[in-house]
This record gives C-alpha cells, structure tokens and sequence, in this order.
C-alpha cells in the first residue's frame, strides 16, 4: 500500500519592498502630512512653518490625502511641479521640491515608504532678469485694485519686509512709541524695521487695542496663506495692466525708492535686511540705466521740439 504523499507548505518570505509596503499601505498622505507639520511646529519658525503647509496643501489636492505613501511615484510629483512652474516663479517651486523631499524622506525614515519619489526632482534653472519694481503711480494702481485684507501685506512688503516675515508678525512685534518692528524670520535672528507713518497707519488698524502684547498672528484669517496671497497679488496685478512683478519683489520697490531720494546703498541694504551689497548695487544699476533712459527719452523731445521750432 502506497504511502499517502505529505504536502508540507512553506510560508514565502516577503522582499524588503514587499515589508515596506505592508507596513505602508495603511499610511495616507494625510498620515504622512499630519506628522510632518507636527515636528516642523515644533522646530519651524513660524515664517517657514506657514511656508511649509501652503506647500504641502498644494501637494495634497493633487495627490489626494487618502493616498497610499508607498505608491507615490517620481512621475506624479514631476507632473504637479510641471504644473506648478506655470504658476510660480523658478525660486517658488525649488523650494517646494525641497519641503516635498523632505516630506517624503521622513516616510522613509518611518518605514512607511520604500524610497523617496522625490529625490530625482529638479527645480527649474533661474533665469537671471533684471530686478523688476514699480512706479508710484503704479502702486497707487495696485493698491485701489487689491482686497481690503490683502492691502495691510503690501504697505509691509513695501517697507522691506518678505512675504514670509510678514506673515510670521504678532501684534507684540509693533512697537509705536518707538515706530518700528521686530522682524523674526531668519532662524533665529532678528531684525528692527523702522516704519514709515504710511505702514505704522496701517499697522495700528491691525494690532490687538485689548491686548497689543498678543503673541497672536497679525494675518491669521483662512485666506492669508503664501499660496493665496501670491495668487490674490498675481491676479491684481494682471488686472492693474502690471506684468512680471513678484509679491517679494515689493521689497526691491521700496528699496529703489529709498535710492531714487538719496540714500546710500549699505542703507537700502540694511533696509532689504541683506548682509551684502550685491543685490542693492544690482537694483542701483537698473535704477541708474532707467534713470539714464528717462533723461535721454527727454533729449530726444527736446530736439524734437527746436526741429519743428525751425520748420
């Protein structure tokens, strides 16, 4: 009689992808998103901490919050930052690969993620254009065409101060008496904004009268995130018939007026909160050769005018 066969089964051994991926796919992008922001408001300043969630929710409504971390692939993010370059500058969507690599890496470190997807992610090369600024008289067109909520950003952001700081402004920041501001943006240094009697108006309307000393956000409402207000700036600019001009490049503005009255370049420096001379001596050389334009523009009327005068 012959012996009944014995069927033995052995359990097959997952690869190490395999593990990561069982580990992961209960892992959502919004798992993924929460615990990130959760270190980075701990460790963040509050500037780059506001960076980092208009670029995360970004992220978020293309990639899907429910998405598995695992199946994230070099592709989908490729596609979104194509899509991202049409929309911002070349320095706005290299920083948001950064964060995005950043993300993705503390997946990786978790064991929720295999390998980073971003990691083959490159940030579109800078052009080098010249410093773009306005006119007064264009201002005061940007300024009536802006929402209510979003003028207070640009009376700051022409006063020298980036978007990020003036988004990270607490109401204990404004001093009155003293007519500055305590700018905290840069790790952990800080910088004294003196403000003019335009910004310090405005400034007044925004501060806590119950509390001046609030540690609360100055521009905490829905709207006041990076990604909206640069979209807000960017449609009323289009709308005032203004073209190529950035929300930080505001700054720049104010810092070619401060030249055009007379003052010096380490005082325009000081004033961007730059610790160099090269970026104030590259708007000083724009503003001359426009200067330089203006007065030959005036020649050429001139001669005009005796022309036809001997006509």
């Amino acid at each position: 009689m012959a012996r009944p066969t014995m069927v033995t089964h052995t359990a097959s051994v997952p690869s190490t992808g395999q593990l990561a991926r069982t580990q992961s796919q209960v892992r959502t992008f919004g798992e993924l998103v929460n615990e990130f922001l959760a270190i980075q408001s701990r460790t963040a300043t509050k500037g780059t901490f506001v960076r980092y969630k208009s670029v995360i929710a970004s992220l978020s409504r293309d990639l899907g919050e429910m998405a598995c971390v695992c199946e994230i692939t070099s592709d989908q993010l490729k596609a979104h930052f194509r899509q991202r370059a049409k929309q911002a500058s070349a320095g706005a969507v290299g920083l948001e690969i950064s964060v995005t690599k950043r993300l993705l890496s503390l997946a990786c470190q978790k064991g929720w993620a295999s390998t980073n997807a971003a990691l083959a992610l490159r940030g579109p090369r800078r052009q080098n254009q010249p410093v773009k600024t306005l006119t007064k008289a264009e201002f005061g067109m940007l300024w009536h065409g802006s929402p209510d909520w979003l003028r207070p950003m640009l009376a700051l952001a022409i006063s020298g101060l980036r978007r990020g700081e003036i988004l990270a402004l607490r109401s204990d920041d404004i001093n009155v008496k003293d007519r500055s501001l305590i700018v905290r943006n840069r790790g952990s240094r800080e910088r004294r904004v003196p403000l003019s009697d335009f910004a310090l108006s405005v400034l007044k309307k925004l501060r806590r009268t119950d509390n001046p000393r609030s540690k609360s956000p100055l521009f905490g409402e829905r709207q006041m995130t990076t990604g909206n207000v640069s979209q807000t700036f960017l449609r009323t600019i289009r709308a005032a018939g203004i073209d190529g001009i950035s929300f930080d490049d505001l700054r720049y503005t104010g810092a070619q007026w401060l030249l055009s009255s007379g003052a010096s370049l380490g005082t325009a420096a000081e004033f961007l909160g730059h610790a160099d001379l090269r970026m104030i001596e590259k708007i000083a050389t724009e503003a001359a050769a426009t200067s330089l334009r203006t007065a030959i523009s005036s020649i050429d009327e001139s001669i005009s005018t005796f022309i036809k005068g001997l006509d």
